[in-house]
C-alpha cells in the first residue's frame, strides 16, 4: 500500500469484511460437530463482534462497481483514509456464539443443538488440536488464537455502507448466511478447515 501511494498512480483498494462462508474455521466446526470449544479469553468471546459478509455479494458488489464505472459512479461511497481504501462488509455484526446459534437454527430436527464450550486458552489449544478431523495441529490453533483475540478487541467489527450502496439493498447479515449455507447442505465445509 505504501508504494502505491508513493507512486502518484491513481487507485482504489477494496477490503472485505470476514467471509461468512469461513465460519466453521473460526469455530473448527464441522458437519458431524455436536459442540464447538471456544477459549475463555478477556473480554469474553460473547462480546467479540465480527462484521461478516457473503463472498457472493462482494463479488456481486465489486462487479457492479468495476461495470457502472468505479467510484465516480457511486459518490457516496468515499474512501475511509487517504491511502484510499473502500471497506466492503456487512451492516450488521454478530458474534461467534451467534453463529453457533444459527448453525443449530439450521439443523433442527437433528438430535441436539450446537453445544459451545469454553476452556482456557492452553486447554483449548491442547484440546482442539488433539484428533482434530481435518487434521490441523497445534500451531494452526495457536494461530487461530491470536485471531479470535483480535475478534475480542473489535478488529473485525467495523461496517461500512458501501456495500449495501453498490448491492442496492442491505447486505445479508452473518447469522442469516450462515443458516442459509447449512439448510442449503448440511454437510457444508469450507475447504482452508481441512488440512
Amino acid at each position: 500500500m505504501r508504494l502505491l501511494s508513493r507512486s502518484g498512480l491513481e487507485f482504489l483498494s477494496l477490503r472485505a469484511g470476514i467471509y461468512t462462508d469461513a465460519f466453521p474455521l473460526y469455530l473448527n466446526w464441522y458437519p458431524s460437530s455436536t459442540k464447538v470449544l471456544l477459549p475463555d479469553l478477556q473480554p469474553p468471546v460473547s462480546q467479540g463482534k465480527i462484521a461478516f459478509t457473503s463472498r457472493g455479494e462482494l463479488g456481486e458488489g465489486i462487479a457492479t462497481l468495476i461495470a457502472k464505472g468505479g467510484p465516480a459512479a457511486f459518490p457516496s461511497i468515499n474512501p475511509k483514509t487517504d491511502k484510499n481504501i473502500v471497506l466492503l462488509t456487512g451492516v450488521d455484526v454478530d458474534t461467534l456464539e451467534d453463529i453457533a446459534r444459527a448453525i443449530s437454527d439450521a439443523k433442527k430436527g437433528t438430535p441436539e443443538a450446537l453445544r459451545v464450550e469454553y476452556l482456557e486458552p492452553e486447554q483449548w489449544v491442547a484440546e482442539s488440536a488433539r484428533d482434530d478431523e481435518g487434521g490441523k495441529q497445534r500451531g494452526w490453533f495457536e494461530a487461530r488464537l491470536a485471531v479470535l483475540e483480535g475478534f475480542n478487541r473489535g478488529d473485525a467489527e467495523v461496517v461500512d455502507l458501501a456495500l449495501g450502496t453498490l448491492l442496492g439493498r442491505r447486505p445479508e447479515r452473518g447469522v442469516e448466511g450462515v443458516r442459509r449455507l447449512v439448510r442449503g447442505d448440511p454437510g457444508f465445509t469450507w475447504h482452508q478447515n481441512h488440512v
